[in-house]
């Protein structure tokens, strides 16, 4: 009976020790800026956080910043045994020299530094243009962007980065007149019906935008383009149109006459007519039915009026 007692103790340390041994720790949250010798990091540098040489964490940077919403950065503890372990930081591979230990749910803002520039191989800094133009230095490698750093003298850009000796003007005569001895092409403007490159800059639709005048568009406020009104139909969203319906209500009218004579004391006589008279609300116009109605009431109360007359005439005489 007591080894089964010492079985069952020895049974349960060893679970409940498997389940505390099995909870994860709580993450450690991290941000902070990131910035080199000559500015803050490119965006996507890469951020490594190592503890004892081994990567337990990345995220990159975005505006010179990292562990920011939404891309919050955490280490977490998944065994539950990082609290006072050393972190230690590294950027684009650099060692940054920063470290942080690790606490179970704690948030830490650690500014990362680096120690050199970033540049490409002619020195011309990350994101920078080079003296030597069209060459851009886009994330360490020298690349041709004639759209952001322009063209050296007497040359044009084109819509491939690069840039190209300008088109020579025609301008000398021929039949062995004076100037020049060839026909060149003519020069690229604003107003050549093609869409290219030229004054350091590339069209973006034929005549229009970059050296030229801004593009129509479905937003200008200008009613152009085929548009049925001002920035809407034809090739924009359809125009709002506003219908307003009138409607036409006929209003009965109806009017009662009531005509009572008397003959004697004890004999009344009473005539009630009724009329109905329409009558729109717009003019207030009388049709002419209802106006032969009128009539037609008005004659048959002058024959009733005239027949009382004479009943009581016949009688004052036999009386």
């Amino acid at each position: 009976m007591y080894n089964i007692r010492i079985f069952i103790w020895t049974l349960t340390l060893f679970v409940l020790g498997s389940v505390a041994v099995a909870q994860p720790g709580v993450p450690h949250q991290l941000y902070g800026k990131v910035n080199f010798l000559n500015g803050p990091a490119p965006d996507g540098s890469l951020i490594e956080a190592k503890i004892n040489g081994i990567t337990v964490a990345t995220t990159t940077t975005s505006n010179g910043r990292y562990g920011y919403a939404p891309d919050l950065f955490y280490i977490d503890n998944p065994d539950n045994d990082r609290s006072g372990e050393v972190i230690t930081f590294y950027v684009r591979g650099i060692d940054t020299g920063e470290t942080v230990i690790f606490q179970n749910g704690e948030s830490t803002r650690l500014d990362l530094s680096v120690n050199l520039s970033l540049i490409c191989g002619d020195g011309t800094d990350y994101g920078k243009c080079s003296s030597n133009k069209p060459k851009y230095c886009d994330d360490g490698v020298l690349v041709d962007n004639c759209q952001k750093c322009g063209c050296p003298s007497g040359e044009e850009c084109r819509a491939d980065g690069k840039c190209y000796p300008s088109s020579p003007t025609h301008t000398g005569g021929g039949g062995g007149g004076g100037g020049s001895s060839y026909v060149g092409r003519t020069k690229k403007t604003c107003f050549d019906g093609i869409k290219n490159c030229h004054d350091n800059a590339c069209e973006e639709g034929i005549d229009c935008g970059g050296p030229c005048e801004p593009c129509p568009s479905c937003s200008d406020g200008i009613q152009n383009q085929g548009e049925e009104g001002i920035d809407c139909g034809g090739p924009c969203e359809p125009c709002v149109t506003t219908t307003i319906v009138l409607q036409e209500t006929t209003t009965s009218i109806q009017t009662t006459s009531t005509i009572a004579t008397t003959a004697t004391v004890e004999e009344t006589t009473t005539i009630e007519e009724t009329t109905t008279i329409e009558s729109p609300l717009v003019g207030r116009v009388i049709s002419s039915e209802s106006t032969d109605n009128i009539v037609i009431g008005i004659a048959t109360f002058i024959v009733i009026v005239i027949a009382i007359f004479m009943i009581k005439r016949k009688r004052n005489a036999e009386e």
